[in-house]
């Protein structure tokens, strides 16, 4: 069994045997890095010296560059040491299918139209009730974006569901009109 993170709705990391980390979650930057190393498009690799300022944009270069190495470590004692993989020593990414994470299944549900269970993986926006209070204005509007789109995503999943359920029913009525009604 692999890790999983669920960040639809309020966060929940629970590990390989099934345990709901807590510790994880009382730091809401490394909360809101592995969320950012998750959703960041385009995926796959990111420059460290990209993500210090996100996070860290008051702190000094070394305390900033030892904070986030901290982070990491945190990030592969929760999720296995598989979930980060470096390029050099600059460059960091998250592993593919090192771990499950909600959003990812969300959205590859969305786009293979399996929109039921793209709906039951919806438990609310992303990383609801969530704030960071010292990250950076560019961190924040990237998060409100991405919780934009999210929303756009499950709503048009919905919406396609009740206009496809409306067609059914009314296909199977004879006599019904398009609005549902007698003819």
């Amino acid at each position: 069994m692999k890790a999983e993170l669920y960040i639809l709705g309020p966060a929940e990391i629970r590990t390989t045997d099934g345990t709901l980390v807590h510790s994880f979650l009382a730091g809401p930057k490394r909360l809101a890095l592995l969320v950012y190393l998750l959703l960041k498009r385009p995926y796959g690799f990111h420059r460290r010296d990209s993500l210090l300022p996100l996070f860290w944009p008051e702190g000094g270069q070394k305390s900033a560059r030892n904070a986030l190495s901290n982070m990491l470590y945190h990030i592969r004692r929760t999720l296995g040491p598989a979930a980060i993989l470096n390029r050099g020593s600059e460059e960091v990414c998250l592993q593919p299918g090192a771990f499950w994470a909600d959003v990812r299944a969300f959205e590859e549900c969305c786009q293979q139209g399996r929109l039921q269970e793209a709906l039951r993986l919806y438990r609310g926006d992303l990383l609801k009730g969530f704030h960071i209070t010292d990250a950076s204005p560019e961190f924040d509007q990237w998060l409100e974006e991405e919780r934009s789109r999210l929303t756009r995503l499950a709503t048009e999943g919905a919406w396609t569901l009740a206009h496809e359920a409306e067609k059914a029913a009314t296909a199977g009525s004879p006599g019904m009109g398009p609005q549902g009604r007698q003819a």
